[in-house]
Order: C-alpha cells, then sequence, then structure tokens
C-alpha cells in the first residue's frame, strides 16, 4: 500500500501533509491491518522526503518511473516500525 500527498503551494510549510500522513498510517496499521506501508517521491522533492523521514519511513531504493524514466525514491515503514515511533 501507498500513501502520497499533493498540496496547493498556498498550504506548504504548515505541517498538514505530515498530519495528513500520519494520520493515513495510523489508520492504515491500525484499521485496514497492514504490514508495511511505502511512499514514493520524486529524488529532487526534499520537503515530501522531510515528511516521510519525520514519520520515520525509511528509504528502501531508488529507482525509476517506468513510463519516463524520472528518478525517485521508494521509503517504507513496518506496523511494528510505526508502533515503536508513534506510540502505535
Amino acid at each position: 500500500m501507498e500513501i502520497g500527498w499533493r498540496l496547493g503551494r498556498r498550504f506548504w510549510g504548515r505541517g498538514i501533509a505530515t498530519e495528513a500522513a500520519r494520520e493515513a498510517l495510523r489508520y492504515g496499521f491500525t484499521e485496514a491491518g497492514l504490514d508495511r506501508i511505502i511512499s514514493i517521491c520524486h529524488v529532487d522533492h526534499h520537503a515530501s522526503a522531510r515528511v516521510m523521514t519525520k514519520l520515520g519511513m525509511r528509504q528502501e531504493r531508488e529507482t525509476v518511473v517506468p513510463a519516463h524514466g524520472q528518478p525517485v525514491r521508494v521509503l517504507a515503514i513496518t506496523r511494528s516500525e510505526f508502533d515503536v515511533i508513534h506510540g502505535g
């Protein structure tokens, strides 16, 4: 399962993405029973990468989008990692 976010520029820097993603992770692990969740960002999108690392996600690999070859990073977090970090 993957989570992601897109916000209009006027909403950047307010913590909205972090708060929403944290809740999506909580829901995925506690309500949906998922064991692992990923998120993917373009390698040059530092703000999204910061959100992911704040949430405790760790980089698994770099790859490219098959359709157009743009490089991306894949980050992931497991249920047990989430529980330790966020008091699951």
